[in-house]
């Protein structure tokens, strides 16, 4: 690559080492773009963006306490780094820092208005937080700036139906899966809503036990709430055998995981499951 012949006539250029852990990056190779961002910053210890770019993939690998150092590093040297913030912001939110992430989206904004990812997070920081109204405006605004942000997409759905609007999350829901299929929330999410509403329009047994399936699917059926999910389309659809079949399935799956009251509310419905009727809520 161009930047692999910029090493070869000059070694010691520390922005061709930092790009070239991009590029690497961008391929999957993280463990020798890790090796390049290290050698840019032994090269040139003050280079913002190559911690920045350490502490991008040290969060991809789940290194978070190492991802934010890096993070936090980039902003001493250049505390304008509107990605710095947007990005250290996301990895404490995951931590449970919700009030310091939310300080970071909120810098990250001052800095860049324009961007769509700090809006989005920010609304999912506010979301956590019990803030439906100001979370559904920042997806709203994340979606003007990126109209195919389909993460934006499905966190406008979950902020509609916090705030008692199944039909338009159900809009949102959809639209989100058609700009990404392997949503798993909002797999489930929707799943839910065709299997279990009380608005007969919105119910859709088949489509709920194809969508929840594929969210089973995607996390490896280790995931106790989308096989409850699918044990409700599964009855909505008719099939209670199935239902009850994979209500058996979720129970277990919770007395192994210590989900005590997951375990509770499966065994109860496996029960209406039995008696042939599916579940509204």
């Amino acid at each position: 690559s161009q930047y692999q012949e910029a090493l070869r006539l000059k070694p010691d250029y520390a922005d061709a080492h930092n790009n070239l852990g991009v590029a690497l990056y961008e391929k999957g190779q993280s463990d020798e773009a890790i090796r390049q961002f290290q050698e840019a910053l032994r090269l040139k210890p003050d280079h913002a963006e190559a911690h920045y770019c350490l502490g991008v993939v040290f969060d991809q690998q789940g290194r978070t306490g190492e991802a934010i150092r890096q993070f936090q590093e980039a902003l001493r040297l250049k505390p304008d780094y509107a990605n710095a913030h947007n990005d250290l912001g996301n990895t404490l939110e995951r931590k449970g820092q919700i009030d310091e992430a939310i300080r970071q989206f909120q810098e990250a904004l001052r800095l860049k208005p324009d961007h769509a990812e700090a809006h989005f997070h920010l609304g999912n920081a506010l979301l956590q937080k019990g803030q439906v109204d100001e979370a559904s405006a920042l997806y709203q605004k994340a979606l003007e700036l990126a109209p195919p942000f389909a993460e934006a997409r499905a966190g406008l759905a979950d902020a509609l139906l916090k705030s008692g609007r199944p039909e338009q999350a159900a809009s949102h829901y959809t639209e989100a899966l058609r700009l990404n299929p392997n949503l798993r929330d909002s797999l489930n999410n929707l799943a839910r809503l065709r299997a279990t509403s009380r608005l007969p329009e919105l119910r859709n047994g088949p489509q709920a036990v194809q969508l929840a399936q594929r969210a089973c699917e995607l996390t490896s059926w280790k995931n106790t709430v989308f096989i409850g999910t699918l044990a409700a389309a599964y009855a909505e659809a008719g099939q209670f055998e199935k239902a009850v079949e994979t209500a058996q399935k979720a129970c277990d799956l919770a007395s192994s995981l210590g989900q005590t009251n997951l375990l509770q509310r499966n065994q109860e419905l496996m029960q209406l499951y039995r008696e042939g009727r599916p579940v509204r809520e």
